[in-house]
C-alpha cells in the first residue's frame, strides 16, 4: 500500500515538474536584425545578433536577394559574444540580404533565417548651379558620400552623351566635398554624372544632375550709339567670369563676315573698359564680343550695333554661317576629299584627316579592316562594321559600344567623330550644319 502511494506521489510531482514553465528553453533562438531596412551604396549595415548559444559557431552571410547559399559577397563569423556586426562592403543599387547560418557550412541545412534590405544611391547627391556662363567657375559639393566610397567618380558630358565620353572626371570620395571646374564651355546643355568607381559606365551610374551653359550673362555696352569720325568708343563689358582670359571685342562693318575686322581689343576678367580710337567713314558698324582669339562664329557671343556720322541705323544681322557639312577644328575648316556622312544619328568623318588636326597618329590593317589611333599613353583600336571599340590608356584596356560602328566611304575609312574626339580630349558639339571641335 505503501509503494502504491510512493509512486502516485512521484508521479503527482512529475506532471506538476511538465506543467511548469522554463525560461531558458523557451526563450528565441538565434536571431539577426538590422536597424534600417534602406541603406546608400557604400553605408556601413549593422546587424544585430540576439539569442546565440554558448556553443554557437555561425555565419552571417550578405548576399543579394534570391541568390543561392554558395553565393555570398562577405561573410563574418558569429560567436556567443557576437551582439553587433559591421559590413562595408560597397553596394549598388539592388535588393540585398542578410542570412544567419547555425554552422561555417553556409548551405541550406544550417540556414536560420534571412532579413532583406535595399541598397538606394538616391540619397547621394550634388549641390550646384543649374545656368553657368561660359568659363564661369563651376562648384560642386558633394553630398551624403559614404565613408567607404573612395574611388568613385564625378564625369561631366553633354546632355545625352554615352558614358565613354567625358570632359571632367574628377574622384569622388568621402572628405573631398567641393569640386571645382574652371574650363571653357560653349552654351548647350550638359550633366554632371555620379559613378560608384572609375568604371565609369552603365553598371557604376548612379545619377545625372542637368545644367546649362548660357552666354546671355556675358555682354559688351557701348557709351553712345553715334560716334563722330576718329572718336573714342569706350566698350564696357559685362560679367565676364574670372577664367575667360581670352575673349576678344572686335570692330567691324556691320553685317561684315567674322573674318573682317577693324579694330580688336582683349577682354579679361579684370577689364573694366576699353577705348577704339579709329577714324571711320561714316556709315554703320558693329562692335562683336567673341569668348576667344578665335574671332569665328563658334566662339561669337553677341554684336552692339552702331553709326558713324549722320548714317542711318539699320538692323544687323547676323554674319552667314560657313557652308554647310563642315568640320571645324579650333575654328579652322577641315578639307576633306570624302564629306562626312550621317549614320545612326551620328556623324561619322575621315580617319585620316580627324586624326591629323587633333595630333593622333593612324595605322590601318587591311587584312582586319582595323583602324588604330594613338597619341601619347592613349590608344584606339576599331574595327569595320564592329560596334564595339577598345580604348587602351596608360596600358588599362576598356571597351566602348559605338552608337555607329566605323564603315568604308569612297575609299575612305569613317569613324564616330564625337567618340574619336572626344577619348583624345576634345570637346566636339553639333551646330547644324557644322560640327565643331575644340582642343584648346
Amino acid at each position: 500500500m505503501l509503494r502504491k502511494r510512493v509512486i502516485s506521489a512521484v508521479l503527482v510531482l512529475v506532471m506538476a515538474l511538465a506543467m511548469m514553465p522554463i525560461s531558458v528553453r523557451a526563450a528565441s533562438g538565434p536571431s539577426i536584425s538590422l536597424d534600417q531596412t534602406t541603406f546608400a551604396p557604400g553605408e556601413t549595415v549593422r546587424v544585430s545578433v540576439s539569442g546565440i548559444p554558448n556553443n554557437f559557431n555561425g555565419r552571417v552571410r550578405l548576399t543579394r536577394a534570391d541568390a543561392p547559399h554558395v553565393a555570398g559577397i562577405s561573410s563574418l563569423i558569429v560567436r556567443p559574444a557576437t551582439t553587433v556586426l559591421e559590413f562595408t562592403s560597397l553596394l549598388y543599387d539592388g535588393e540585398y540580404e542578410m542570412r544567419l547560418y547555425n554552422s561555417s557550412s553556409v548551405n541550406e541545412n544550417a540556414f536560420v533565417m534571412a532579413v532583406p534590405f535595399i541598397v538606394d544611391g538616391s540619397s547621394l547627391s550634388l549641390e550646384f548651379g543649374s545656368v553657368f556662363a561660359p568659363g564661369e567657375t563651376i562648384r560642386v559639393t558633394s553630398v551624403d558620400i559614404p565613408h567607404n566610397l573612395n574611388n568613385g567618380r564625378l564625369r561631366l558630358v553633354r546632355a545625352g552623351a554615352p558614358h565613354s565620353s567625358g570632359i571632367w572626371s574628377p574622384i569622388l570620395r568621402r572628405g573631398t566635398n567641393v569640386h571645382e571646374f574652371s574650363g571653357m564651355l560653349y552654351d548647350g546643355e550638359y550633366e554632371l554624372r555620379m559613378y560608384r568607381n572609375s568604371s565609369t559606365n552603365e553598371n557604376s551610374f548612379i545619377r545625372a544632375f542637368p545644367f546649362t551653359i548660357c552666354s546671355s550673362s556675358i555682354s559688351i555696352t557701348l557709351d553712345r550709339t553715334n560716334y563722330a569720325s576718329g572718336e573714342t568708343i569706350r566698350i564696357t563689358p559685362v560679367g565676364i567670369p574670372s577664367n575667360m582670359n581670352n575673349a576678344r571685342v572686335r570692330l567691324v562693318r556691320a553685317g561684315a563676315p567674322h573674318s573682317s575686322g577693324i579694330w580688336s581689343g582683349t577682354v579679361r576678367a579684370n577689364t573694366t573698359v576699353l577705348e577704339a580710337s579709329r577714324r571711320l567713314d561714316d556709315g554703320n558698324y558693329e562692335m562683336r564680343l567673341y569668348r576667344n582669339s578665335s574671332t569665328n562664329e563658334n566662339s561669337f557671343i553677341m554684336a552692339v550695333p552702331f553709326t558713324v556720322g549722320a548714317a542711318t541705323p539699320v538692323a544687323t544681322p547676323r554674319p552667314t554661317p560657313p557652308p554647310e557639312n563642315g568640320i571645324y577644328v579650333d575654328g579652322v575648316r577641315l578639307q576633306l576629299d570624302v564629306p562626312p556622312v550621317l549614320r545612326g544619328g551620328r556623324i561619322l568623318a575621315p580617319i585620316r584627316p580627324i586624326g591629323e588636326a587633333l595630333d593622333a597618329l593612324f595605322d590601318w590593317d587591311p587584312g582586319t579592316q582595323t583602324a588604330t589611333m594613338f597619341r601619347g599613353d592613349t590608344t584606339v583600336i576599331m574595327q569595320i562594321g564592329n560596334p564595339e571599340a577598345r580604348v587602351i590608356v596608360s596600358g588599362v584596356e576598356t571597351t566602348h559600344v559605338l552608337d555607329a560602328p566605323p564603315i568604308l566611304e569612297g575609299g575612305r575609312t569613317m569613324v564616330p567623330l564625337r567618340f574619336v574626339g572626344e577619348v583624345f580630349g576634345a570637346q566636339v558639339r553639333w551646330d547644324p550644319p557644322n560640327a565643331i571641335i575644340t582642343t584648346n
